[in-house]
């Protein structure tokens, strides 16, 4: 087991790649929040999910929005899904439209963070702001979609 300090090298080191790789891909003309990806315009009219989860990784729970084309089951490995705040279904376009206003809005207001493993984590006080937005229906997700 790492002592304290080797695991806080580790996770500096971590963020200090994670940013790095943003700043590099920004300068690579990538042009939204996340890791850059963008759905070109044959996939914008794919089915898409907007998801909004609490979710374990190595360096703790989170809560996280993001976009799929998979059931939360396939994107999440196992034992990591906690639980679903939210999930809105649409288009991928649609989704990844909502997905960037919500972390833009997040990042506004001081309630986006990143973590060693990921960029879309949002602060456990914005959730109940988040669940307010207009475009955001409430759907309840069948046991199967997990």
């Amino acid at each position: 087991a790492k002592n304290p300090s080797q695991t806080l090298a580790a996770n500096l080191k971590r963020s200090r790649s994670l940013t790095q790789t943003i700043k590099d891909k920004k300068e690579e003309g990538w042009f939204n929040p996340g890791w850059g990806w963008k759905p070109s315009e044959s996939e914008r009219l794919l089915p898409g999910t907007l998801y909004l989860v609490r979710y374990l990784d190595e360096s703790g729970t989170h809560f996280k929005i993001g976009i799929t084309k998979l059931s939360l089951s396939e994107r999440f490995s196992k034992g990591q899904l906690i639980s679903i705040i939210h999930l809105h279904y649409s288009t991928l376009g649609e989704c990844f439209d909502l997905e960037q206003e919500l972390l833009k809005w997040a990042k506004d207001s001081g309630y986006r963070y990143s973590s060693s493993t990921t960029t879309e984590l949002i602060h456990p006080a914005a959730i109940p702001l988040l669940l307010k937005n207009d475009r955001l229906n409430s759907i309840c997700p069948e046991k199967g979609m997990v």
